[in-house]
């Protein structure tokens, strides 16, 4: 009786170093499928294209608004400010995590081998390069659509003012 109690013992207590060690085993293939896609370099190229958006937009709204050196000072301030808030809350280090909790909560573990294997080959290679390429000519396009969407709305918005003004 005392050896079966020390045999169940031993087996619930091994149930969670087993599962920590099945955890680990996930996050490790989560982190790798991270790394053959290239992740990182995209975060770093989202971050590098939001700092220019930002620095864009300043300079854009410098200029219209023909502002003394005081305040386009205080308008670059700030949009340093808030390039260096979005370098610190998107940076690699701070979304990983949650990258790798996310991918994890996707793919079961033999997906992720299969999706690795696929990526680590030629053509997956082909696929992230060109897949990059085709995101950002989505997102410049989407640009342009939005422009437009926005450009209707204010002359809707205008239109509504008039009206409300009358």
């Amino acid at each position: 009786m005392r050896y079966a109690t020390i045999i169940l013992l031993l087996i619930f207590l091994s149930f969670p170093v087993n599962s920590n060690a099945n955890q680990d085993g996930s996050d490790m293939l989560a982190e790798k499928f991270l790394v053959v896609t290239k992740q990182k370099d995209q975060n770093i190229k989202l971050l590098d294209m939001l700092k220019t958006q930002i620095s864009q937009q300043t300079n854009k709204h410098s200029k219209a608004k023909n502002l003394n050196e005081h305040k386009r000072k205080l308008l670059e301030n700030y949009s340093n400010k808030m390039t260096n808030i979005l370098v610190e809350e998107l940076s690699w280090e701070k979304i990983k995590g949650n990258h790798v909790k996310i991918i994890k909560s996707i793919y079961s573990d033999e997906e992720l081998r299969s999706l690795i294997q696929f990526f680590e080959s030629e053509l997956g290679q082909l696929y992230i390069n060109k897949q990059q390429i085709a995101m950002q000519k989505l997102g410049d396009s989407s640009q342009i659509f939005m422009q437009n969407v926005m450009r209707r709305i204010q002359a809707l918005e205008q239109e509504m003012k008039s009206e409300f003004d009358k």
